[in-house]
């Protein structure tokens, strides 16, 4: 299968640091090229993938966090390239779903954020032409009735939690508070 995978242009795949989205995209990215998919990652240059890189940015420009431009020619350099694949699975912010439903080809979109009034309004809008993945069941009940393909939690690579019969003195949390 021909994947397209547009992660967020903010930090480089995977993250160096913080970037927790990313390291999903990542750890997504790496597992479909090891199963034998034709995967275009479309990232910073400065990411590090078994995939094809397509970088719209040199480098992540992460002190640009949260401006349009960035978000926008990401977005659309990846939406360029829509003929080559037989889905595109896209995990940026708004900008990149709604660049998608002007798409010809199946569009997957992973909402990584809260429901805000504007991102269910916007949701709802695409959701006829833009298929959506949740990463919890309550995300999906607070979006409510969009054109949901399905319920996929958030990977992590278990390598690095070795399970162990003894317990230590520590809790670990995973999520967000």
């Amino acid at each position: 299968m021909k994947i397209g995978i547009v992660a967020p242009i903010w930090y480089p795949i995977p993250p160096l640091g913080y970037g927790g989205i990313e390291l999903v995209v990542s750890l997504l990215t790496e597992e479909l090229v090891d199963r034998g998919n034709e995967v275009t990652l479309f990232a910073s240059g400065d990411s590090n993938t078994k995939a094809e890189l397509v970088p719209t940015f040199p480098q992540a420009p992460s002190e640009k966090i949260g401006q349009v431009y960035p978000d926008l020619m990401h977005a659309l350099t990846a939406y360029l390239y829509e003929k080559n694949f037989d889905v595109i699975h896209d995990h940026s912010g708004m900008i990149g779903p709604t660049l998608g439903y002007f798409s010809s080809q199946p569009i997957l979109h992973t909402l990584h954020g809260p429901a805000t009034e504007e991102s269910k309004r916007l949701y709802r809008l695409l959701s006829p032409r833009i298929y959506f993945n949740s990463i919890s069941k309550y995300q999906q009940k607070c979006y409510g009735d969009l054109n949901w393909a399905a319920n996929v939690y958030n990977a992590i690579d278990l390598r690095n939690y070795p399970y162990s019969a003894t317990k230590e003195d520590y809790l670990l949390f995973l999520g967000r508070m």
